[in-house]
């Protein structure tokens, strides 16, 4: 399962369809393109805090998830925690994946 979420959010990279770090991610919510926000279970807890307030402001669904090394290469980035899928149909797969594996 956790596999599948990784393919996913390489191909959101491929597509360019995905927002990486906490500027882009802001970025990406206030113009209203984010469907969902994956953070690493490294993330620091004030950069999760940000998050929640960002996601209960725009109506985006958080998800901790990973480690940040192990997204970070899937996405083909080098050491971010924080990513935004901008693709609704990825998103939907994601979510998914999410609940089969256990997840949520």
């Amino acid at each position: 399962m956790k596999d599948k979420i990784y393919k996913y959010l390489g191909f959101a990279a491929r597509a360019r369809k995905i927002a990486v770090g906490m500027t882009a991610v802001e970025q990406s919510a206030k113009k209203g393109r984010t469907k969902l926000i994956i953070v690493g279970e490294e993330v620091g807890m004030n950069s999760l805090k940000k998050l929640e307030k960002l996601c209960e402001k725009y109506n985006v669904r958080l998800m901790v998830f990973g480690k940040c090394e192990e997204l970070s290469h899937a996405t083909g980035k080098q050491d971010k925690g924080i990513f935004a899928l901008e693709d609704e149909n990825l998103t939907k797969a994601v979510i998914s994946e999410f609940e089969k594996g256990g997840f949520l």
